[in-house]
This record gives structure tokens, C-alpha cells and sequence, in this order.
């Protein structure tokens, strides 16, 4: 192991990055392990406390020993400390934390402060103070400090757990402030980190939540405006609004001028706002996925004006989205001889994620699939589980770098799947067609189809009623499953448990299974299965 250069080693690092008993583990076999270990497991430790801790109790003391123990300096700022109080683990920390963290969140506070703070002890507050302190429970002063050490006096003295918060906030990023990658804060507390802004060198991505309507976005907006005067790195920006919340947000995006990374997946109209979203530069946008109304305001031909887009996720609002992108490759196609005509493989869309009705979507996706066939590397698309369509996905060219695809619906049950053989590099097909398939449903056919997959396919999974008998799983499936490293037929309608058992040892290549089972299949086929193949059995 000593012997393999850095790179390796951060690859394989790369496998339990979100794993922290492992990384933790790992950190202690050797001072090389510990220099690359160290800032992939405290880059953002609470993170892990949120994870794997369901428990609020549990997550709130984790996540205040975690707070003590990387930077011994926000202790001296918690008020049970200034009274008298104790805390568990107030000590030194053995390495300098702080040095390695690169992500600041807001919430790191608004669970663990209960446990910090003796009950009464908060001045009275303005209405903005008050409206920080709701939800946020303030614990037993038995449950954190024992009683003999807090005076008469002291239990009067007043505290404002705003001021509390905003000291410790600074405290955390003001340490090594050009670390810091990523903030998360909510759009009308980040003005808390504005004398920091001239320091954040390396700030790359902003992700704001507004929690409530009438939280006002002067502060968020003013941040990114400073931050944009001093330094070029800001690019991301990600917007988190209350599920309510119907307000016009594209301030913030415009503030951010041109960014690089947008996503507003979680803003319910956000593509009522798209066509004011600075986007000239934009090569990722994420948007809210669902089947939106037939009619929409949006120029068909928006995204023709996004010539740096690589990434997109949204709903489909009209079926020619993308006929421009078709219509373009058509016109080299007939200008130049096909065959020596050069293209720029990197130009256009590499990922696409689309939902709608099958009417909207079936199109786009052909004009997608069309107009970005040398760039498309990952390709998904969602309809409805509902009556049969008369639109059905297909495409007879290559797309040579298509590596992922993924369908899901009456799409799905109504995919071509000839078209999978002019995908010669596909590495990864998820399929679900759902309960309803059509009268005319040919199961071997299908299986037959699937057989002709690339033989660079290394992970399938089918869902739903696809019928298929064990005898095609034994007979033209094989050589398609012998290649396979995972393989997904959890909530899938066939083969067999037993079909399956019986050539688990043909699939040497196999790392991880999913199926259905009965009691007595499972113990079976946990008992015979080689120690590198995980399988997971939903017990029927």
C-alpha cells in the first residue's frame, strides 16, 4: 500500500469518503494515511453527526462534543461556560481541526445550543431575536450544569442567544477563512458573516435558505455583491425556499451575475423566473422535476441561449425544447459529408434529466438524443405510471458516449429497446415500467432485446411487471448477466429466487444483488453465496 502514489490512494480513499468510522480508522495506521484522511473526514464533520444519528438527543450531545472538540475557542463564548457551567469533553483538540474545514453551515447551532445554554438565561428579546429562537428547545439547567455550581446571581444574568450564535459563527470561519468552499445559511442571518467577506478567498458555492415569506433578501443579496467585488470564485449558488413559499427569488441568482452552477430544485415556480436568470455562463442547472401544467409562458427556444449548459434537470414545459439543437445538427449533417464532418465532442449537453407527459417528454428526448448525440453521457426520463401512449422513445444513430440511461414510466414500458444497440459504451440501464404493461406485452421478445446490450454493461436494474420467465434468464439473458457487477431485480415481476440461486456461481463478475425471497430462500442463498457478493433480499 505504501508503494502506491497519492493519486491511487485518493481513489480508493474516494469508496468511504461518507463513511467516518472507516476514514477515522484509516487516519491511524500512518502519517500518509493521516495527511490524506484528515481533510476528507473534517471537511464537514457535523455532517456525519446528521447522517448517522436519528435520534434528536442523541445528535444534539454528538454534535456538542464535535463543536468543542475542533476549535477549544468557542467555548470560552457559551454562556453556561461564563456562568459556571460544565461541558463534556472541554479540552484542547489534539489537532487543529479548524485548519481542514471547508463547509459552514448555519444549522451547526440551531440543535446543540439547547444543551449549552442554562434554561432562563436569555434577555428579552426584539422581534427578530425572537423569531431565531423559535424551535429551538432550551434544555433543563439540571441536564447540563450541576446546581451547586450556579449562584443566585447568576441564574438573573441575561444572554441573547442571537449574539451567542453570531459569535460563535464567526469564531468557526474566521480561523482559516480562505479554507472555507462552501456556506449554507439562511438568506436573512448570513449578514452575520459579513465582516468576513474580504476573507473568503475560496468561497465557491453559496447555499441560502429562506424559511419564512416575509424574510427579507437585502443581506443575502448584499453579501454576494461584496464578496463578487473582492474575488471571482464565487460560481454556485443553490436556493432552498419554505415548500410554501411562492415569491420571486431571482434577485439572488442576478446578484450572483453569472454563475456557473445554478440550482433551484427546491423552489416550486422557479421557471416562472427562468428567462430573468443571468445564465449566459450557466453549465449546470438544476430545476424542480414534476409534470407542470400543458401550456407555460417559456419560450420553447430558451435553452438555445444557454451555449455553456453541460447539466440540466427539469420539467418539461414544451415538446420542441429542443428542436433547435435537432434542427442545428441536421443542417451540418447536409452541408457536409457526414462521415469526415469533425465535431467538438464536448460541446452540448453530457446530462439530462427530464419529467413530463409523454407528449412533451418523447419528443424532447428524441430532439435531445438528436441534437446532442456526440456529447450526451447520461440520459433520464420520467412519465407517469398511467393509460397506454402512442409516443414511443426511439433513435437509430449512434450516441457513442452515452453511459447512463434511465427511464421510468409508461416511457419505460414503451421504450424501443433496439435503440440500446447504437449505445456501444452504456455502462448503467435502470428500467421501471411499472404494474400496467400493454395487452401485447412479449416478454421473451423483450428479453431478447435486452440480450443485445453493449457488452460494457455492468449495472441493470428492472422494476415492475416485466414477466420475465426463468428460461430467459437461463437461456438469452446469460452472457448479459455473466458480465454484470450489479444487478437490481428487487421489484421486479421474475425470475425466480431459485432460478436465481442456481447461477450465482456462473456470475463471477457479480458484486451485489438485489431480489425477492421467501424465509427459507434467503437463509439458502445467504449460505451459498462467495464472501465479494452483497446481496439484498426483501423477504416476500
Amino acid at each position: 500500500m505504501d508503494t502506491l502514489p497519492e493519486e491511487c490512494l485518493l481513489h480508493l480513499l474516494s469508496f468511504v469518503s461518507t463513511d467516518p468510522q472507516s476514514l477515522h480508522s484509516l487516519l491511524l495506521t500512518s502519517k500518509t494515511f493521516f495527511r490524506l484522511v484528515s481533510p476528507i473526514l473534517y471537511q464537514n464533520p457535523l455532517h456525519y453527526v446528521d447522517a448517522q444519528l436519528h435520534h434528536v438527543k442523541q445528535r444534539q450531545a454528538r454534535a456538542l462534543r464535535l463543536l468543542l472538540a475542533i476549535s477549544f475557542g468557542t467555548l470560552q463564548l457559551l454562556p453556561i461556560y461564563r456562568t459556571g457551567g460544565t461541558l463534556p469533553l472541554a479540552r484542547m483538540p489534539t489537532i487543529d481541526y479548524l485548519s481542514l474545514y471547508t463547509f459552514h453551515s448555519e444549522r451547526l447551532l440551531l440543535n446543540i445550543m439547547a444543551l449549552a445554554l442554562p434554561s432562563g438565561r436569555r434577555s428579552p428579546a426584539s422581534a427578530d431575536t425572537q423569531e431565531s429562537l423559535d424551535g429551538i428547545a432550551i434544555a433543563d439547567e439540571a441536564a447540563v450544569a450541576p446546581a451547586h455550581s450556579q449562584s443566585k446571581s447568576r441564574e438573573n444574568r441575561p444572554y441573547d442567544l442571537v449574539q451567542v450564535h453570531a459569535k460563535i459563527h464567526l469564531a468557526l470561519v474566521s480561523h482559516s477563512p480562505q479554507n472555507i468552499h462552501i456556506i449554507s445559511f439562511s438568506t436573512h442571518n448570513i449578514s452575520i458573516l459579513q465582516p468576513l467577506v474580504n476573507q473568503l478567498s475560496r468561497l465557491v458555492r453559496l447555499e441560502l435558505l429562506k424559511r419564512k415569506l416575509r424574510e427579507d433578501l437585502t443581506g443575502a443579496q448584499i453579501f454576494i455583491q461584496a464578496h463578487r467585488q473582492q474575488f471571482s470564485t464565487l460560481q454556485e449558488i443553490q436556493i432552498v425556499p419554505s415548500a410554501s413559499d411562492r415569491s420571486d427569488l431571482s434577485s439572488l441568482i442576478i446578484a450572483m451575475v453569472n454563475p456557473r452552477v445554478v440550482d433551484v430544485a427546491h423552489w416550486y415556480n422557479a421557471d416562472h423566473y427562468l428567462d430573468q436568470f443571468p445564465l449566459q455562463d450557466c453549465c449546470t442547472l438544476l430545476m424542480r422535476r414534476s409534470t407542470p401544467p400543458l401550456t407555460s409562458a417559456l419560450d420553447p427556444a430558451i435553452l438555445s441561449t444557454l451555449p455553456q449548459l453541460r447539466t440540466l434537470r427539469m420539467s418539461v414545459f414544451h415538446q420542441d425544447i429542443f428542436s433547435w439543437a435537432a434542427t442545428r445538427v441536421r443542417q451540418m449533417d447536409a452541408a457536409t459529408d457526414h462521415k469526415t464532418r469533425k465535431t467538438d465532442q464536448h460541446a452540448g449537453l453530457t446530462s439530462l434529466s427530464l419529467q413530463g407527459q409523454d407528449k412533451l417528454l418523447v419528443p424532447a428526448l428524441v430532439d435531445a438524443c438528436d441534437g446532442f448525440r456526440e456529447s450526451i453521457q447520461e440520459l433520464s426520463g420520467f412519465s407517469n405510471f398511467g393509460d397506454p401512449t402512442r409516443f414511443r422513445l426511439a433513435w437509430d444513430w449512434m450516441l457513442p458516449r452515452l453511459s447512463c440511461l434511465e427511464l421510468e414510466g409508461t416511457i419505460a414500458v414503451y421504450f424501443d429497446l433496439v435503440s440500446l444497440r447504437h449505445c456501444p459504451v452504456l455502462s448503467e440501464l435502470r428500467l421501471n415500467i411499472g404494474r400496467v404493461i400493454p395487452d401485447d406485452w412479449d416478454a421473451l421478445q423483450k428479453a431478447s432485446q435486452l440480450a443485445c446490450v453493449s457488452s460494457s454493461l455492468r449495472r441493470l436494474e428492472l422494476s415492475g411487471y416485466w414477466a420475465l420467465p426463468d428460461s430467459a434468464l437461463e437461456g438469452v439473458l446469460l452472457p448479459l448477466v455473466k458480465q454484470l457487477q450489479r444487478l437490481n431485480l428487487t421489484w421486479c415481476a421474475g425470475p425466480s429466487a431459485r432460478c436465481l440461486m442456481q447461477l450465482l456461481p456462473q456470475l463471477t463478475a457479480l458484486r451485489w444483488l438485489g431480489m425477492k425471497a421467501t424465509v427459507e430462500e434467503k437463509k439458502e442463498i445467504l449460505s451459498i453465496k462467495s464472501p465479494a457478493l452483497d446481496i439484498d433480499v426483501v423477504e416476500m
